[in-house]
């Protein structure tokens, strides 16, 4: 399993984990360099692309898992929802039966 925190790189803070705070703040101030509405730029939606972006990518639902850290693959399993194109794409790609 993966760790559940990162470490500041500098600062006073150096060496200590980094606080769901500092973690807020940063995900805001770039939502506010980009211009992006602020109900958009929360941690939670950018863990929530993340998975989204890794299983689009094709990383099975295991591994997305572990990143995440969920104990329960049914907790994973909201990010395997499949596109209509995808989905299409991939029925086309199996085998006819006789």
């Amino acid at each position: 399993m993966l760790s559940n925190h990162f470490n500041s790189v500098s600062g006073k803070r150096q060496g200590q984990a980094v606080t769901a705070r500092s973690i807020e703040r940063v995900v805001k101030a770039a939502g506010e360099k980009a211009r992006l509405p602020a109900e958009r730029c929360t941690p939670h939606k950018l863990r929530h692309s993340h998975a989204t972006a890794l299983m689009k990518a094709g990383r099975r639902l295991e591994e997305v898992q572990e990143i995440l850290g969920h104990e329960s693959i049914a907790t994973t399993r909201i990010y395997a929802h499949l596109e209509p194109e995808r989905l299409a794409a991939a029925a086309a790609s199996l085998p006819d039966l006789p």
